[in-house]
């Protein structure tokens, strides 16, 4: 049996230029890849610029995959705030080790957001196509 070896993972800058210009392969844009995308664009730009970099450029993949409707524009603004809050608690650290800190971000974002959001409204048509602030805990800022 012929083994394929294990593709080599996109450095920082060619999964940033990837993501910016939308060409980002279907298995680098999972959630890991979202939160990789935000992580780098935070470190680049100030949040609310880097916020709507980040909801267009997941955006416009999505769309290129077939998948634009998945797109939650209060999900990924809300877990980009976050990730922003978190980011700056912890300056010195780099992706690997953000990543292996707030493992809750990989794992349990929806717990996450439960602190901010009921379910009711997470899941509404408005909280998908815009940005709604929360009705439980306030966002970090």
């Amino acid at each position: 049996m012929i083994t394929q070896p294990e593709p080599t993972p996109l450095s920082d800058n060619d999964f940033l230029l990837s993501f910016l210009a939308g060409s980002l392969s279907a298995s680098d844009f999972d959630h890991r890849g979202h939160l990789r995308a935000a992580w780098l664009i935070l470190g680049r730009q100030p949040r609310d610029q880097a916020i709507e970099t980040i909801c267009a450029g997941i955006l416009q993949i999505a769309t290129r995959l077939g998948a634009h409707s998945k797109f939650h524009r209060t999900l990924t603004e809300a877990l980009v705030r976050i990730m922003d809050a978190r980011r700056r608690q912890a300056r010195d650290q780099d992706w690997p080790d953000f990543l292996a800190k707030n493992q809750d971000l990989l794992h349990n974002a929806t717990q996450v957001l439960s602190r901010h959001y009921s379910d009711p409204l997470l899941q509404s048509t408005p909280a998908r196509t815009m940005f709604v602030v929360p009705d439980r805990e306030r966002l970090p800022e």
